[in-house]
């Protein structure tokens, strides 16, 4: 922890708060992020105050969209954007199209995309947003009126130096560029840099396997660091979709021999190291019982805490998506600068930049976890967490 950050803690008084057993049963996406919190907060002996701060979003916006459907019925949607945290920078978050989404997940994602820009150093906060709607039961011209008018109704906080929205499960680079140009429209000029994600034509990156090679490197450093020999190595993604698929293919030109994407029954296979796909449930500590692989990547899939006790106390490595999202956050900051400068990004300086983004997020990690004598995700977390507390520190709180 840095000077400023001492400045501001206090002894550490959390066991009674969050211990280091985790609750029994199934958890909430927010229940599992604020463990992580908590337990952070703790190793980095933060006063209750400051704990309060990085556990709860900063702000939120919960708003009603009316939309005709192409029948012309009208239908009223739920719609959410939550900022987390500002401390960094402007925030960036997805925007995601879920039937069963909730205010809940919402703040959850916020949370996990502070952590992940933290990680990765980027000067960032965490925002997320969504409407609660199956996308698959609207046409596209129904999903474009939902898209503008989620847009207008939250374009207040939206911008290239407060909000900067980015696509997530549901949403589509399409989505992005009605959204961008839905922004523009209200502006009176065109606002690049406030979306990312967006396809090339309007001003987004060649970068579409990001995801996929972000969790690529660090797998390199992590496997490189726990001895593990990847040439030759099996590897099984448990679930996905495309992204999965792609990283599939990075993961065979490392030399690994790859199984994709069997379901989630596949956890028990044997193999070096395992991806929980994004369309996987939570793993838990029953399910994370038979898992045999040495590493374990959440590509999106998650790992509660009591799974994370499971493997940990059996050798297992967890690559935390807190790691794992760094290509993603990394290409967001990349196109973001694109749009600010109008400086043009080759698709190999994208690459080259991703990869070194991503590996020394994983490097740095590494090194927090050997120091504490901690798991990688807790060294991520504690990384990440103390980052924004210095941020807190330095900019000191507002009367």
């Amino acid at each position: 922890m840095t000077p400023a950050s001492q400045a501001i803690a206090s002894p550490p008084r959390y066991r009674s708060i969050c211990g280091e057993a985790p609750a029994a049963g199934p958890q909430s996406a927010l229940t599992r992020a604020q463990q992580h919190v908590d337990l952070a907060a703790w190793r980095l002996g933060l006063s209750d105050g400051l704990r309060q701060i990085l556990r709860a979003p900063q702000r939120e916006l919960a708003v009603q969209l009316p939309v005709l459907r192409d029948d012309r019925r009208l239908e009223v949607y739920a719609g959410f954007r939550v900022q987390h945290s500002l401390a960094r920078g402007p925030v960036l978050g997805g925007l995601r199209y879920c039937a069963d989404l909730t205010l809940d997940d919402v703040r959850a994602a916020a949370m996990r995309t502070t952590w992940q820009c933290a990680a990765a150093n980027l000067p960032f906060g965490g925002a997320a947003g969504g409407v609660v709607v199956d996308p698959a039961a609207l046409s596209a011209a129904e999903l474009e009126r939902v898209t503008r008018r989620y847009t207008s109704e939250v374009g207040a906080l939206l911008g290239r130096e407060r909000d900067i929205l980015a696509a997530d499960a549901g949403t589509s680079a399409g989505a992005i560029a009605w959204a961008m140009d839905t922004l523009s429209m209200q502006r009176g000029h065109t606002v690049p840099a406030a979306a990312v994600g967006k396809p090339p034509a309007v001003g987004g990156l060649h970068a579409q396997d990001a995801g996929a090679r972000g969790v690529a490197a660090v797998l390199r450093e992590v496997a490189a660091a726990r001895g593990v020999d990847l040439h030759g190595a099996r590897a099984v993604i448990a679930a996905g979709g495309p992204a999965e698929r792609a990283l599939a293919g990075l993961l065979r030109d490392m030399g690994l021999a790859v199984a994709e994407p069997p379901d989630e029954h596949a956890l028990g296979q044997s193999c070096e190291v395992l991806v929980l796909g994004a369309r996987l449930p939570v793993v838990g500590a029953t399910a994370a019982g038979a898992i045999r692989a040495r590493l374990v990547v959440e590509a999106g899939g998650a790992a509660d805490v009591a799974a994370d006790a499971a493997l940990e106390a059996r050798g297992a490595t967890v690559i935390p998506d807190v790691l794992a999202g760094a290509g993603l956050v990394a290409a967001s900051y990349f196109e973001w600068v694109q749009g600010l400068q109008q400086f043009l990004w080759r698709r190999r300086e994208v690459h080259a930049q991703l990869d070194r983004v991503a590996a020394e997020a994983a490097r740095q990690a590494l090194t927090a976890a050997a120091e504490r004598g901690l798991s990688l995700r807790a060294g991520a977390l504690v990384l990440a967490v103390g980052r924004v507390v210095d941020a807190i520190a330095a900019r000191g709180i507002y009367p």
